[in-house]
């Protein structure tokens, strides 16, 4: 077993862990991406640009988090390595995404801070992200 930084709270963890027990970041996922590069993954590098430039058209119909935009590539079949290095290289503010999807969920209903933190958890965005939101968005509503 080796220590690791967490990516999101910098505390040293086990590299085993799959959440940082301090802030719940997902370790495994972000180890999983944190060390590809256009060699590592068997796709050219013009093949990945293009498939960035898809991946950003599903911001076109709404706002995302970084799981989702993964597990839609993965839909759409391409593998797992490459959905990690995509989503590791779209030049998206996660911290952002959450908010809009915040913005989003007010147009259905109503939610209480702690209806949204869960929906937004639920949704795969990480704590530092739903905190991020949650601040901005609930700060300028009330």
């Amino acid at each position: 077993m080796a220590l690791i930084k967490c990516p999101e709270c910098n505390k040293m963890i086990s590299d085993k862990a799959r959440l940082c027990p301090q802030c719940g970041y997902p370790i495994q996922d972000s180890i999983c991406y944190q060390n590809f590069s256009p060699e590592k993954v068997s796709v050219s590098k013009r093949s990945l640009d293009a498939i960035i430039e898809h991946a950003k058209l599903y911001f076109e119909v709404g706002a995302h988090c970084e799981k989702e935009i993964i597990d839609l590539l993965m839909y759409e079949g391409y593998s797992s390595d490459v959905a990690f290095y995509v989503a590791n290289n779209l030049d998206v503010n996660w911290e952002e995404q959450a908010v809009l999807k915040v913005y989003e969920y007010f147009e259905i209903k109503p939610f209480s801070r702690e209806e949204m933190m869960g929906q937004l958890e639920y949704d795969g965005f990480t704590p530092t992200e739903i905190s991020f939101a949650i601040k901005k968005v609930y700060k300028e509503s009330f």
